[in-house]
């Protein structure tokens, strides 16, 4: 395994998060998974030629077997920023080489690789344009893209209950499909096909919302997020809130999902 610095303050709490979420994520990954394979399934590209795929975010390697079987000539490598999703990913495919490295700082050459593959991971990066613009620089012209990330709508339930507690911002703000086609423009991208869909999954409580982000190591990279431990009467609050949206009973929390298809220029 290949290791690179992932020592800055904000990198390193970004790596933690999901290093010790990494045993039992695949616990609470049943949306991830349903999102990656909806992605894949639109990736139809010949495969004969396709010498090098990368896998950017990789987890704990789900599709890894899934890219095999889909581009059975090439190289598969999976990257990712926690050196523990990469050594649980290593049973799932003993042939792709891991690598633990920056989506922001990509370990490779310029134009080596053919098609990088990167499900519900790049919207944990501090800059969208930045991992976006590092996966452009490593494929090759006509390379492609595909990549998935959690939409606007994503966790509005919850950001809305959280704005009734406070003026922090507690819940990721993510992008919309016209902030993706833009990022994906400028970062060297064309022919770009962005499909939206929405998820609405039912929790029987807050509290299970809550452990299954937790266990899934997601974290809240907003420039207005507070800098101090939540405390417990500001959580309550923001459960009751949350409650009295819903009407009482189960939980819903929104998902929307972008996925993206763009070529290299």
């Amino acid at each position: 395994m290949t290791k690179l610095d992932c020592s800055l303050p904000d990198k390193r709490q970004v790596r933690l998060s999901f290093g010790r979420a990494a045993a039992r994520y695949d616990q609470y990954a049943d949306l991830q998974r349903r999102a990656g394979l909806a992605l894949l399934q639109r990736l139809d590209i010949a495969p004969d030629d396709i010498r090098l795929v990368l896998d950017v975010g990789s987890g704990t390697g789900y599709f890894l077997p899934r890219l095999a079987n889909r581009f059975p000539r090439a190289r598969l490598v999976a990257v990712d920023l926690a050196e523990e999703m990469l050594e649980v990913g290593r049973g799932r495919l003993a042939g792709a080489q891991a690598v633990c490295g920056d989506a922001e700082a990509l370990p490779f050459a310029a134009g080596c690789a053919d098609v990088a593959y990167s499900n519900l991971a790049l919207q944990w990066c501090g800059s969208l344009q930045r991992p976006l613009t590092e996966v452009a620089r490593v494929l090759r012209p006509g390379g492609v893209v595909a990549v998935g990330l959690f939409g606007a709508d994503t966790l509005v339930e919850l950001r809305q209950a959280w704005a009734a507690v406070d003026g922090y911002r507690r819940v990721n703000e993510f992008v919309t499909a016209d902030d993706l086609r833009q990022v994906l423009e400028r970062a060297g991208f064309a022919s770009i096909d962005i499909q939206t869909r929405r998820e609405v999954v039912e929790y029987p409580s807050v509290r299970e919302l809550m452990r299954e982000l937790k266990g899934l190591g997601a974290h809240n990279v907003s420039g207005g997020r507070p800098r101090h431990m939540t405390g417990k009467t500001a959580l309550a609050r923001m459960e009751a809130a949350y409650r009295e949206r819903m009407g009482g009973g189960s939980i819903q929390a929104t998902y929307e999902i972008l996925g993206a298809l763009a070529c290299r220029t």
